[in-house]
């Protein structure tokens, strides 16, 4: 059991990434659809809300880990949101964009000292996110980010629904370990990255 669990994230890495700069952003991915998509959610947002797109562009990466769930965590320090594969192809473009200002908004409030995970910086990325979904008009979204906010998504725990989606115990520390390998490959140029233009 030891051998596979040790062998599996070598196997993420055999496939090249792509990486392309949008708005001074690098995107990484193993699929170019996904970087095409996040591009388009970038350009959603530029012409939606210039104020939040300005916030978003303190991002100096989105990196899409190739794993099955929807969980994504973004990194304050390094201003670098690690995402995957399933929020990027079936959530709305519209979804997709304000996930990245919720993200970027936590990078904005860790430069403001604000440092402590919990509530309060989930509230705030909540409040900002929502007012982004409000001003496009997507009334399905709002719902469902409304019941996530209830359900307190940052609190990871053993409910048959975050187990489901991702946000159990378990599901988050081992991503988060994923993630933090996934990262440290990105940051020491491990990767092998394939540059494209869109």
């Amino acid at each position: 059991m030891k051998k596979i669990a040790k062998n599996k994230p070598l196997k993420l890495y055999r496939k090249p990434f792509y990486k392309s700069v949008v708005f001074g952003i690098n995107i990484v991915s193993q699929n170019r659809k996904h970087i095409n998509r996040i591009r388009e959610a970038l350009l959603l947002l530029k012409n939606t809300d210039r104020r939040l797109f300005s916030k978003v562009l303190c991002l100096k990466a989105i990196l899409i880990y190739p794993g099955k769930d929807e969980y994504g965590a973004v990194f304050e320090k390094e201003r670098i949101y690690v995402d995957q594969p399933e929020t990027v192809e079936k959530a709305s473009l519209v979804w997709l964009a304000s996930s990245l200002v919720h993200e970027a908004w936590h990078i904005d409030q860790y430069k403001r000292g604000i440092r402590k995970y919990g509530i309060k910086t989930e509230k705030g990325a909540y409040l900002v996110q929502r007012r982004f979904l409000s001003k496009v008009g997507s009334k399905e979204d709002i719902k469902w980010l409304d019941k996530m906010y209830k359900l307190q998504w940052w609190e990871s725990e053993s409910t048959a629904f975050k187990k489901d989606i991702g946000y159990d115990d378990k599901s988050v520390d081992k991503t988060w370990l994923e993630f933090w390998n996934f990262l440290g490959r990105y940051k020491t140029k491990k990767l092998r990255l394939i540059d494209i233009n869109l």
